[in-house]
C-alpha cells in the first residue's frame, strides 16, 4: 500500500499496542493502524481512517477487538 506522507496532528491518545498492531488517534477523527515492529525496523502502515468525530483517548482492547471513544460516538471496529 503506498500511502505518501502520513499526517496525524494534535494526538492526545497514547498509542496502543494489541494484536500485533498499533493504534493511534487524533483529535481530527484520524486513526493510524501500523504493524508492530522492532525498534531497528520501519512499521509498515496497515491503514488511515478517518471518523466524522474527534478523539482524545486512547484506543481500548475489547474482546481482541479496538474500541474508540470519541467525542460524539463510541465505536469497535471488528469484523464480520
Amino acid at each position: 500500500m503506498e500511502t505518501g506522507p502520513l499526517r496525524l496532528a494534535n494526538l492526545y491518545a497514547s498509542p496502543v499496542a494489541a494484536a500485533g498492531r498499533v493504534y493511534l488517534t487524533d483529535l481530527g477523527g484520524a486513526t493510524l493502524v501500523a504493524e508492530h515492529a522492532p525498534l531497528t525496523q520501519t512499521a509498515r502502515v496497515l491503514a488511515l481512517n478517518q471518523l466524522e468525530d474527534s478523539f482524545s483517548a486512547s484506543v481500548a482492547v475489547v474482546g481482541g477487538e479496538p474500541a474508540l471513544r470519541g467525542e460524539r460516538r463510541r465505536y469497535c471496529i471488528a469484523s464480520d
